[in-house]
């Protein structure tokens, strides 16, 4: 699905693999935002970051739904989304957890852990995981030096826990940016 990626800055974890280049920061309007984005008929977003739920996110959001757009948010898992959620100002949640517990509090869409994980190192972790309700639980093998290695873990990971797919970071795959 084609979508919009607004990139936040910040996080509170610090992840070895992280892909976020916290160097290059800028402050833009939600309205310079909005015109960006509306310059093509892609009408979905994905919000993330560095951690997105860091930042006070209710007037971009109050203003992407009232120009009519889908509105994901990629989150770590750290900070509640509830109140975005319970004003209908998301449409999709995706957590990535690094630390357990999950702190969202709110319907999670999909759980994504990125394999391995520093702080997730077990595979007894995805049946914890399952615990916590999704409508989808994915694994996406971390694009590193050892992708080959990762890969295959994944896969045998997936063949033991059935909830769980197997998730790729197609923009990377297909050299988008």
């Amino acid at each position: 699905m084609p979508a919009w990626f607004i990139r936040m800055a910040g996080c509170n974890l610090k992840c070895s693999f992280c892909d976020t280049d916290f160097s290059e920061k800028m402050k833009r309007s939600e309205e310079s935002i909005l015109q960006h984005i509306s310059s093509s008929l892609c009408k979905n977003v994905i919000i993330t970051g560095g951690e997105p739920s860091l930042q006070n996110l209710k007037p971009l959001l109050k203003l992407l739904k009232y120009h009519g757009y889908y509105v994901a948010i990629e989150t770590n898992g750290t900070k509640s989304l509830l109140r975005y959620r319970v004003e209908g100002l998301l449409d999709w949640v995706t957590v990535s957890p690094k630390q357990l517990p999950i702190e969202v509090n709110c319907m999670i869409d999909e759980i994504k852990v990125i394999w391995p994980s520093v702080i997730l190192e077990k595979p007894a972790i995805f049946t914890y995981l399952e615990q916590t309700l999704a409508k989808y639980y994915y694994i996406q093998p971390c694009d590193n030096k050892n992708i080959r290695l990762n890969i295959n873990e994944a896969v045998k990971i997936v063949k033991t826990h059935p909830k769980w797919r197997l998730s790729l970071q197609m923009q990377k795959v297909l050299k988008i940016r």
